[in-house]
């Protein structure tokens, strides 16, 4: 099996924002980030990540407020 790249838990986490799973994303995309090799990558990564918790935390407390 070959070691996971940077471009392979990018794509993993854009497959999960496309799937509205915004905390998994969050965490491919800080995985992403350990591998980034420019500061280009690893800022963008570092964006996405925390762009990531913010959707998954408004999207959750979204749902949760529509269950009461």
């Amino acid at each position: 099996m070959k070691k996971k790249t940077y471009l392979d838990f990018a794509n993993i986490a854009i497959q999960m924002e496309k799937e509205e799973k915004y905390n998994l994303a969050a965490e491919y995309w800080g995985k992403a980030n350990k591998l980034a090799n420019t500061l280009n990558t690893q800022r963008w990564s570092e964006y996405r990540q925390e762009h990531n918790e913010k959707r998954y935390s408004l999207h959750h407390s979204h749902s949760t407020a529509l269950r009461s």
